[in-house]
């Protein structure tokens, strides 16, 4: 029924219709609601193809069976989502219990306490000599510089970098890159070329490409594919890097560009709801808080726990003057 489309400006490699959510999402968020997407979508059949004048009951007949399908589908995965959140609840309520008991009979014990040096305590425990704070300038024990460091750029808004001849944006998922070209610049003319390991876009017949080098991560090649948007200001490549390792941000699209600080990055809450892996999301929730709290100057999970099990030897020994006491 549909006639072919001739001159397509995009390349996608669909193998059961969802990797084409990345394009009907772009779609739905320029037209702003799903009345206008599909009305977008009919208009698009009333104008290219014959599917409303070649058999108009046959077209009703079509949607009412694409609806059903996909209503009854809602269904199965709601009631599915349903099961599993009851069963996750379970679990983790379980555990929850038990780490409970299990930390309320532990007393903590000298090991356990970093450093306290205090002018009454040395004559009960075992001297050791103080570390500073690390300053601005140093680096920390686990080798990593500060948070501010100023060979690298700050993320923009999409928790990438804005650079001098693209924008990219990133979530713990996937990477789009939006590359400016000049309004007469067809799909013909785009280069764009994704290997697991490299990238490789710009314009034929320019003296060079915007990218050319090896990605900063590997991506899923089969999940990626790029579209040439047309805008007021002109035209955009767009193209989306679906990545392999799902649970790290990258600090480049690719190796020699300028590197923005991840230190600084903003996670989406909303993002979270998408891992399955119930401790998988424990720990992004965790860096998200200690992120929070360094960014407002406040202690971090493990700083405030070491401070928790300070405070509990204090309570559990009167006798000892901690009025010095400070965690190094």
């Amino acid at each position: 029924m549909l006639r072919s489309l001739v001159g397509s400006e995009m390349c996608i490699r669909d193998r059961d219709g969802s990797d084409f959510d990345g394009l009907f999402m772009q779609v739905a968020e320029r037209r702003r609601g799903i009345e206008p997407l599909f009305d977008s979508f009919f208009g698009f059949l009333r104008r290219r193809t014959d599917y409303f004048t070649a058999d108009q009951a046959k077209a009703e007949q079509t949607v009412m069976q694409a609806f059903k399908k996909h209503m009854a589908l809602a269904e199965h995965q709601m009631a599915a989502k349903d099961a599993a959140e009851k069963a996750e609840k379970a679990k983790r309520a379980a555990r929850i219990a038990k780490e409970k008991a299990e930390a309320e009979a532990k007393n903590p014990s000298e090991e356990d306490v970093e450093e306290i040096v205090t002018a009454g305590a040395k004559a009960a425990m075992e001297a050791e000599e103080v570390v500073e704070p690390v300053t601005k300038n140093e680096t920390t024990e686990d080798g990593n510089d500060s948070d501010d460091d100023p060979s690298k750029l700050k993320p923009n808004q999409g928790n990438g970098g804005d650079m001098d001849k693209y924008k990219w944006v990133q979530t713990l998922e996937e990477v789009t890159i939006y590359i400016p070209v000049p309004s007469t610049v067809s799909g013909k003319l785009v280069v764009c070329d994704i290997a697991a390991e490299h990238i490789k876009v710009g314009v034929k017949g320019q003296s060079e490409m915007v990218i050319d080098a090896k990605l900063h991560k590997r991506v899923d090649v089969d999940e990626c594919y790029w579209t040439l948007d047309s805008g007021s200001k002109g035209k955009t490549i767009e193209i989306l890097l679906q990545k392999t390792n799902k649970m790290e941000w990258w600090n480049a699209i690719a190796e020699g560009e300028q590197e923005i600080n991840t230190k600084k990055v903003c996670p989406e809450n909303s993002k979270l709801s998408d891992l399955k892996d119930d401790e998988t999301r424990q720990m992004v929730e965790k860096m998200m808080y200690d992120q929070r709290q360094k960014a407002m100057g406040l202690p971090t999970s493990e700083e405030q726990n070491k401070n928790d099990i300070l405070q509990k030897f204090m309570s559990q020994h009167p006798e000892m003057d901690f009025s010095g006491a400070k965690m190094c």
